[in-house]
């Protein structure tokens, strides 16, 4: 059984679990999922920031039913946690059951605790998620920086696993850009994270006095008043690829704080398997991704960030060549048919 923090508009839940039950299903596993938050919820959260009463009452219950379940199955895949802001011995409730299971991570959530403002909220809670690590069967986590926190948590085994796609989902031949003239820098990601974007207004302003850009956001909250051309578009699991195919660069900025250091670079595993060169903050996995293999930029200052832009924006060759290494990297290293065959063994192992 596949536990999920959300159903499929997550993408957390859909690119780190759900993305494999089709594999699992073909080597002959028995699964099923299961989601603590409605798509519904979601959609309320991006749309508004709010968090409907009702909808967590009735999230909190649908787990604690599936908990009370998990005894049927043989092994059980846990995103995150069981109860997100419940004390550390509603997460014991799983080991309870009897079955074995695994937790994943591909952000640092236990730095919603560990780091958070209250101090009441940090002595309850900093130490929730050991006892679930401590008693797992394995963890998989997306970067090294969660590999290590699982680690000096109690977890007996780490299993480094990217975020992946399904290159099936993603095209080989990058689409050209409208207009060569300007050059479209593209995000994709939730409303949630869209005030990353506003760390690059002043880089972003000096870039578009000096020629023409667009940024372009698949996802995003409004920007009204960052400074720069912006063309928006909502996110939809139809619409996301063909809207990555029209970026002639993608870009990541994060902020380098304890929470972003967990992030495991999804958004650089798109572009690259459209073909599309990144320029991202040197944070988290960012590093591991682009460093020494051409297939884009690390960028910390707003003068590196105006030169890494600058030069995808003067050369197309350098763009197409770092878009085909980006590419093949993303075939070899962070696609669903690369990362199958481990989940699979790791689960055979576990159900033995």
């Amino acid at each position: 059984m596949i536990l999920a923090r959300y159903a499929r508009l997550g993408a957390s839940s859909r690119q780190r679990l759900m993305i494999y039950a089709p594999a699992l299903k073909a080597a002959g596993f028995d699964v099923e999922v299961r989601s603590m938050f409605s798509d519904s919820y979601l959609a309320e959260l991006y749309g508004s920031g709010r968090r409907s009463p009702t909808q967590v009452i009735a999230a909190y219950w649908r787990r604690i039913i599936d908990v009370l379940r998990a005894g049927a199955f043989d092994v059980v895949w846990l995103e995150k946690e069981l109860f997100p802001f419940w004390p550390g011995a509603a997460e014991r409730m799983l080991a309870a059951t009897g079955t074995r299971y695994i937790v994943d991570f591909d952000d640092a959530v236990f730095h919603r605790y560990d780091q958070h403002a209250s101090r009441l909220v940090r002595l309850l809670f900093a130490a929730k998620m050991k006892p679930l690590l401590r008693r797992a069967f394995a963890v998989s986590v997306g970067s090294r920086y969660l590999a290590a926190w699982a680690a000096g948590s109690g977890a007996g085994r780490v299993e480094v696993i990217p975020t992946v796609v399904d290159l099936g989902r993603y095209p080989r031949a990058a689409a050209a850009a409208p207009d060569a003239a300007e050059l479209r820098i593209g995000w994709i990601g939730n409303p949630l994270n869209t005030a990353y974007l506003w760390l690059l207004r002043d880089a972003l302003r000096q870039l578009a006095a000096r020629r023409r850009i667009k940024l372009v956001t698949v996802g995003a909250s409004s920007l009204a008043g960052l400074g720069v051309p912006v063309e928006q578009h909502p996110w939809t699991p139809e619409s996301e690829v063909q809207l990555l195919m029209r970026f002639d660069a993608g870009i990541m900025p994060l902020p380098d704080s304890a929470f972003e250091r967990g992030k495991c670079g999804y958004k650089l595993i798109q572009y690259f398997a459209c073909g599309k060169p990144a320029v991202a903050s040197p944070v988290g996995a960012n590093v591991d991704i682009i460093g020494g293999k051409e297939v884009g930029f690390l960028a910390e200052s707003p003068a590196q960030w105006i030169e890494a832009l600058e030069k995808l924006a003067a050369s197309q060759d350098l763009r197409t060549r770092m878009g085909s290494n980006g590419r093949r990297l993303v075939e070899r290293e962070f696609s669903l048919e690369a990362a199958a065959p481990r989940v699979i063994a790791m689960m055979d192992e576990a159900c033995r």
